[in-house]
């Protein structure tokens, strides 16, 4: 896609600072707020306590399924908070110009296609060539508690907490990051950059907010596929939600089927 096509298809962002600070005023604190709320309940929840008794109770579950059934429904809750806030501050910067997910059954093809080609070939080199190098550079990649839950929920057969996790991270979460990164920033970003460096900005900045430098070149792999079929559907988010979602609940089930031990 040429720039002047981009400037026709892609909605017409001016990239003032004003855009850009009502979307970080509003936004990044709300995320922040959310992620410390959830960190300070995890560290309660841990096995065993009253309040997994409480939570897990409320969702009708028990026993050794409560310390995995709370904190699924934690993890579905920061979602859902971020997916209803991070939206809401780029319509708040942005108006009626904001990007959104349409329809399109040939997108929806081809982005399937994508995945069934991709998804096999792309996750064994990333066990088999990258973690191992990049472990042998940065050494171990520190525990994931979102891993550990997997497999704690796996291994009691609560599959409905495995459930509420593909929730959570192949659906709320990638609807939120792909309103932002790729409505919000990449579109804003090819008013003022060539596209090959909204690509590289786009996914550097993507990978880097994940704060997980084992996974790096993952998630710069991950963004970049996203930016193309956002850019390539002509700024259709429907392309690059399927995918993003598909990849995280992909991830989500390998660790709980397979016993993966990361989280890409």
């Amino acid at each position: 896609m040429c720039p002047a096509q981009v400037d026709a298809v892609l909605p017409p962002v001016d990239w003032q600072p004003s855009n850009l600070l009502r979307v970080l005023l509003f936004g990044l604190p709300a995320a922040a707020a959310a992620v410390l709320a959830n960190s300070r309940l995890a560290a309660l929840l841990d096995a065993g306590s009253s309040s997994n008794l409480l939570i897990a109770g409320a969702a009708g579950l028990g026993g050794a399924e409560s310390a995995a059934a709370a904190q699924a429904l934690l993890h579905v809750g920061q979602e859902a908070v971020l997916a209803a806030l991070m939206p809401a501050a780029v319509v708040l910067a942005l108006g009626p110009r904001v990007a959104t997910a349409r329809w399109d059954g040939y997108w929806v093809v081809q982005t399937l296609a994508t995945c069934a080609v991709l998804f096999p070939l792309v996750d064994p080199l990333l066990w088999t060539a990258w973690q191992p190098a990049v472990q042998a550079v940065l050494g171990p990649a520190p525990s994931s508690p979102l891993v550990a839950t997997l497999h704690q929920a796996a291994d009691a057969g609560d599959w409905g907490s495995v459930g509420l996790h593909c929730v959570a991270s192949g659906v709320l979460g990638p609807l939120w990051e792909e309103v932002f990164w790729r409505g919000f920033f990449l579109t804003a970003l090819t008013k003022v950059l060539p596209l090959p460096a909204c690509v590289a900005v786009s996914s550097l900045n993507f990978a880097a907010l994940h704060l997980s430098p084992h996974n790096l070149l993952p998630l710069m792999l991950l963004s970049s596929c996203c930016d193309g079929l956002y850019l390539r559907s002509g700024g259709n988010l429907l392309a690059p939600l399927l995918l993003h979602g598909l990849w995280n609940m992909s991830q989500v089930l390998q660790i709980a089927l397979l016993h993966k031990d990361s989280f890409v």
